[in-house]
């Protein structure tokens, strides 16, 4: 699996276009506090694989070396005030253009469109990035919300193990609390 040309690698101006109520920006180390306390929420750690339990220094590590992922943005209201949520991408498959991208929301900018205007917008990056084909999201069978926020962007369930048109195979499961449930995937040609 290589790496491409991040979006994170672009002037942030390229890719901190508004969307509806919501700016996708850089991680900037004031970002800790709020990543800090966002992923103590139960529903974030339902649905993530964040360290449990989540520390203020578990939020400096990932602002540092943003856990290894190829792309990551902060999604902040109109307001500003602290950060609504993250949206990554996890790596991009260069033999298939595949970029595997996750995204959470805090408990605070829940039920405002904040996750899915961000997919929208990561769209319209990874649109530019010229090496992306596909955008694709391993997303748990239980987890409706998240699957709404994908399908109100365009992807499609291309099943929970089978191989879609990108030509990736989905990993068996995704986590649900404690518990492994079976992840379906999702994929977007663009």
């Amino acid at each position: 699996m290589g790496t491409g040309n991040p979006p994170s690698s672009r002037s942030s101006g390229e890719y901190g276009r508004a969307v509806p109520g919501f700016t996708l920006r850089e991680l900037v180390p004031a970002d800790a506090q709020w990543i800090a306390e966002a992923c103590t929420d139960a529903e974030i750690l339902r649905w993530t694989l964040v360290p449990r339990p989540y520390t203020l220094a578990h939020a400096e590590q990932f602002v540092v070396d943003r856990a290894g992922e190829l792309a990551v943005w902060v999604i902040t209201d109109s307001t500003g005030s602290r950060g609504a949520g993250v949206i990554s991408i996890h790596r991009i498959d260069e033999e298939t253009g595949t970029a595997d991208i996750g995204y959470w929301v805090a408990p605070w900018a829940r039920r405002r469109g904040a996750a899915s205007t961000a997919v929208r917008e990561l769209v319209r990056a990874a649109s530019a990035m010229g090496n992306v084909r596909f955008l694709a999201a391993l997303i748990a069978e239980t987890n409706a919300a998240s699957r709404r926020v994908v399908e109100s962007a365009g992807f499609a369930p291309v099943g929970p193990t089978g191989t879609g048109a990108d030509g990736g195979s989905a990993a068996g499961t995704c986590p649900d609390g404690d518990a492994e449930v079976t992840a379906l995937r999702y994929v977007l040609a663009i």
